[in-house]
């Protein structure tokens, strides 16, 4: 395997001891298919700029992890939005290493979505859905969706209100967010916070993996 390629940076990632979690999963299957997201990312990031990162490294090791941290929180979803996909992240890590889930990536800018677009092409991503709209304008989705995810699209209290038009009643919203954001949140009238997971970005960063939960509507 190259030191320069995606594959070995993502090996490397995967022995960090933080993310001992990850060994249940299958990972001689998902080394390979995020090396192919990630060269996917490489190609449509010199045209669109998906990511600040440039160099493959810093893109496996920024986000990567952190996409990986939402497992934390996740337990057994029937279905998964990620709102503001944008990158795919962390969407598409997820469902590389967790394909069973159904997943809806969500993202209103046409560049962006079209890289999503192809990125479920290639890697065949079953169950995974790709909408180029607002939020707002999803209207019925492809299947059932009880959990939303959210990593640096808004503030707290604008996400909660974006996933109550996907999610039912009792769905779950889970944010990662840096201790001053989470500081700044405020109450939401169909939400309560039912977790705060402390964990941290790869340079060892402070985070909070908050989940919400939409009150039933009974």
């Amino acid at each position: 395997m190259e030191q320069s390629s995606p594959e070995y940076f993502i090996e490397s990632l995967l022995t960090d001891p933080r993310l001992q979690f990850l060994t249940k999963y299958d990972l001689q299957i998902v080394i390979p298919r995020l090396g192919t997201f990630a060269r996917l990312w490489d190609k449509w990031n010199r045209k669109i700029s998906l990511t600040a990162e440039k160099e493959m490294a810093l893109y496996i090791r920024n986000h990567f992890f952190v996409s990986f941290q939402f497992l934390k929180a996740l337990g057994n979803p029937q279905g998964i939005v990620d709102i503001g996909s944008g990158a795919g992240l962390p969407g598409v890590p997820l469902k590389i290493i967790w394909p069973a889930i159904p997943m809806l990536l969500v993202e209103s800018r046409r560049k962006r979505a079209n890289f999503l677009k192809q990125v479920v092409r290639e890697l065949s991503l079953e169950n995974t859905v790709v909408m180029d709209s607002k939020v707002e304008d999803v209207g019925e989705t492809p299947f059932q969706i009880d959990t939303a995810l959210f990593r640096a699209v808004a503030d707290t209290k604008t996400c909660l209100e974006m996933a109550s038009g996907i999610l039912q009643s009792e769905g779950r919203v889970i944010l990662i967010r840096t201790l001053e954001e989470a500081s700044k949140d405020s109450p939401h009238p169909e939400y309560s916070r039912i977790d705060a997971i402390d964990v941290e970005d790869f340079n060892s960063n402070p985070l909070l993996l908050e989940c919400y939960k939409k009150h039933s509507n009974k």
